[in-house]
């Protein structure tokens, strides 16, 4: 029921942080400070629950409500939470692309999206949706590159630089990431699915939800995200913004930890 609560958009939280935690007003300079903003997949879920608005949303990727237009409101947006930054004298700034949304589970309990086709079945529904879905994530991801490259050129006293999520997820996805390398844990995860091509009943999904890569829909583990702090952290400090990160084994005991935790 809480699908669709709004807690306040980037613009607010902007907003909040100019407003209260600015570090020039506690005496540290901005240039010290990263920015980080990774958004844009909820402009684009959002709609999954609603047929006409994913439908239209990806089998009609030209239309006003396609994905081609939709994609460009929501790069547009993000170049001016990104210049904001820049205003308000951040000048390193950390831009997270989207991982493959048509690797979601999302993809398997689909029961919105329709083709307009009458002769496919439900299998080949899924399927087609999941590549919709993975042709929009690599046109955000194209257009994301462009703009922070025309960034670039506008502002060359603003370092700015992007991470790529998609290459992390696909990681973790991957069988070399399962116990034995970073102690993701797909194999006892593994569920079949039903003839229809969607999941069994909930009480059969992830007995060991802290070491899975997805724990619902959309939404990854706090495993996942300690690990995709990992990829972040070393990519800062290639980047020369921040100190080594700790080995992978050291580390790996850290997100056990934390995921444990909860």
């Amino acid at each position: 029921s809480g699908q669709f609560l709004v807690t306040g958009s980037i613009t607010h939280q902007i907003d909040d942080y100019a407003k209260n935690y600015l570090k020039e007003k506690q005496g540290q300079p901005q240039d010290m400070t990263i920015g980080i903003l990774w958004a844009g997949a909820n402009d684009y879920i959002s709609k999954e629950a609603f047929s006409n608005s994913i439908s239209a949303l990806l089998s009609k990727p030209t239309s006003e409500e396609g994905y081609n237009i939709v994609i460009d409101r929501v790069i547009d947006a993000l170049k001016e939470h990104l210049l904001r930054l820049h205003d308000l004298g951040l000048r390193r700034l950390l831009v997270i692309n989207l991982p493959d949304l048509g690797k979601t589970p999302m993809v398997l309990n689909n029961l919105s999206f329709k083709t307009g086709a009458d002769d496919i079945d439900e299998q080949e529904r899924l399927l087609l949706f999941s590549a919709r879905l993975s042709e929009l994530t690599r046109s955000h991801n194209a257009a994301l590159d462009d703009m922070v490259l025309g960034i670039r050129q506008s502002s060359p006293d603003l370092e700015i630089i992007v991470a790529d999520a998609d290459t992390i997820l696909e990681g973790a996805l991957s069988p070399g990431f399962t116990k034995p390398a970073m102690g993701f844990d797909l194999i006892s995860n593994r569920v079949t699915l039903s003839g229809a091509g969607v999941l069994p009943s909930s009480a059969s999904i992830c007995s060991n939800a802290p070491r899975a890569v997805f724990w619902d829909l959309v939404h990854p583990t706090t495993y996942f995200h300690c690990w995709m702090a990992y990829a972040l952290g070393n990519l800062l400090h290639d980047q020369g913004w921040m100190a080594a990160m700790p080995e992978a084994d050291e580390y790996r005991a850290w997100c056990e930890l934390v995921a444990d935790a909860y």
